[in-house]
């Protein structure tokens, strides 16, 4: 798996800081698939809040290797975790957000 911060997206609000990451699957590493079309890559919003610390998954997008996407998943269920476990990748978003929003 690859993982890209992409630090244009980043929104700082009073409380928190979010961004969208790009996870691109390999060969080797897909495991989803949508009506039979492997996930090639994904577009993952993250929100933390860094004083008191929490990881949010605020939205996916999934898209095939053509660039068509394949799903578009908003998180209306409020999912967070404290700290920045629960997700794949998840520490890595926290702490690049985190240390970002320090700047």
């Amino acid at each position: 798996m690859i993982f890209i911060w992409i630090k244009k997206s980043i929104t700082k609000s009073k409380y928190s800081i979010s961004g969208w990451f790009k996870m691109y699957n390999t060969e080797n590493t897909i495991t989803d698939n949508i009506n039979g079309v492997p996930v090639f890559y994904q577009l993952i919003k993250y929100q933390a809040d860094c004083k008191n610390p929490t990881l949010c998954l605020i939205h996916i997008k999934q898209y095939d290797k053509n660039d068509n996407m394949l799903s578009d998943k908003p998180n209306n269920y409020d999912v967070c975790y404290n700290g920045a476990g629960g997700w794949i990748n998840g520490e890595i978003a926290y702490n690049a957000l985190c240390k970002y929003e320090k700047k």
